[in-house]
This record gives C-alpha cells, structure tokens and sequence, in this order.
C-alpha cells in the first residue's frame, strides 16, 4: 500500500491533536475557548465577594466572572469546580456542582490519545499503522464523549440560569 493514502489521515490526526489541546488548556489561560457562555446583561447577578456580573464563563479548569466594566475575576483553578451564583435581590439561588464540571477533565484525555495515534500514524510499519487506526478509533470516540459532556454542562447551566429569573442568555462557546 502506497503511503500517500495515509496522508490525509496523518493531517486530520495533526489538526484534531492541535484542536483537542487548545481546549484542553481552556479557561482561564485561554480566556477565547470555554464551554458555556452566560450573559446576563445590567449586572443583576452577583456571587460570594462579587457583584455586578455582567457575564460567566464555564472553562474546563475554572469559571471566570466579567463586570459590566469588562473585568475579569476568575477562580480557584482545578478540577471540579463549583458555582454558586444568585440574582441581586437575594431571592434565588442556584449551584452548579463539581460533580458536572468533573467530567471535562475528558478533554485532555483525548488530546493524548489522539497524540498517541497520531504519533503511531507517522511508522511505515504495517502493524504500527494498523494499531494507529485502532488507536484514533479511541481517540474519537472519547472525543465524542467529551462532546457529550460539554452538551451536558451547557443543558444544566441553560436550566439552572432560567431558575434566576432575570433573563440570561446561555450559549454554548467556542470550546465546544
């Protein structure tokens, strides 16, 4: 078999590892690529020590806080995080648990497999190419999973911001 067949595969290996690793260092390194956008307008929202948010980010790493100026105060960075966020009259409340954001430690899960395979993508053995195969099946499929779990911390954050009444708008963000 020629080897110029597997070039296109070696590419899509190179641009999915490049793709799958800038969302793996997400927020709040890379403030671009996070997973769940909240908007929230006239800064009728506040949580613990801040007030007037205007907009929060869900990254894989931390949420960050943006004041109607712009600002922006992230936390604590780490796996699972937990927010708690309620609306300037104190009348609602709601929590996002670690136990939903624990899950997006998926992403840099399937960076490395999809650097394994296509590590494995650039042999000429036949045996190596083979298991390259096998091992991007893996790589996609926790790719996928990863997917999954981002359409999941979105649906629970769109649901639980509804809860607020005070009209945010949730959309998913580049991460995803």
């Amino acid at each position: 078999m020629s080897r110029a067949f597997c070039i296109p595969g070696v590419l899509f290996l190179l641009c999915a590892f490049v793709l799958n690793f800038l969302v793996s260092i997400s927020l709040p390194w890379l403030t671009a690529l996070d997973i769940a956008r909240t908007h929230f307008g006239d800064g009728a929202i506040q949580q613990a020590n801040v007030q007037g948010i205007a907009e929060i980010r869900f990254g894989i790493w931390a949420p960050c806080y943006y004041n109607t100026n712009d600002d922006r105060t992230c936390l604590k960075t780490g796996h699972g995080y937990s927010v708690e966020i309620a609306n300037t009259r104190q009348t609602e409340a709601i929590t996002i648990k670690s136990s939903w954001t624990r899950g997006l430690a998926v992403h840099p899960v399937a960076a490395a497999a999809t650097f394994v395979a296509l590590l494995l993508s650039l042999s000429t053995h036949i045996t190596v190419t083979l298991l390259a195969s096998l091992v991007s099946f893996l790589a996609a499929l926790i790719t996928l999973i990863a997917f999954a779990i981002d359409i999941a911390l979105y649906a629970l954050v769109r649901n639980e911001m509804k809860k607020l009444e005070i009209g945010a708008n949730t959309n998913t963000a580049p991460g995803v």
